[in-house]
């Protein structure tokens, strides 16, 4: 298990653009890259968007990590936004390693998701990426339990990978296979 932290996303994917380029380990022998960049800590986690595994098998690891957790996987609830390629583990998949990941969902624990859905919206719009983007901020606060949550998802699905007798395959009629 590799821990890498790259910069430069929002520069052009810089980071994981230069892993990929000149890896540190063989591209050939990564079976996958489970990407951890948003969290989403702005409501207390329902469900997550495992955003990319429906692409591969990692899909399978996904759903059973969520599920452990009593979490659904949604689907992606804003595919307009193209979040897949635009994120660190787009260069990732362009080299062939089945890569995904994980957002959280927009349904609020009662099943509705306009609520969770206006705030990221009015977030993403006043807060990302500015200096009001910060720990602790006050509109709204960080829920640093969903934070676990998210951590505990992801170490699952990668426990899981871990653990396989197989790695992760690209669904065949996808366009990284």
């Amino acid at each position: 298990v590799i821990l890498l932290a790259t910069t430069g996303e929002e520069l052009g994917l810089l980071g994981a653009e230069g892993f990929t380029a000149h890896p540190t380990w063989p591209i050939d022998h990564i079976v996958a890259d489970i990407n951890i960049d948003q969290t989403g800590m702005l409501w207390p986690i329902a469900d997550v968007v495992a955003d990319g595994a429906e692409r591969s098998s990692l899909a399978g690891p996904a759903a059973h990590a969520a599920a452990a957790l009593g979490l659904v996987v949604s689907p992606d609830p804003v595919p307009e936004q193209g979040f897949y390629l635009r994120s660190d583990q787009a260069p990732f998949a362009r080299a062939g390693v089945p890569a995904m990941i994980f957002r959280p969902g927009f349904r609020d624990r009662s099943g509705g998701s306009d609520h969770n859905r206006a705030l990221f919206t009015r977030w993403r719009g006043t807060a990302y990426h500015s200096p009001l983007d910060k720990l602790d901020q006050r509109d709204p606060p960080i829920d640093f339990d969903s934070g676990i949550t998210m951590a505990r998802v992801v170490y699952l699905t990668a426990l899981e990978v871990a653990n396989a007798d197989q790695r992760p395959r690209w669904n065949p009629e996808d366009v990284f296979a």
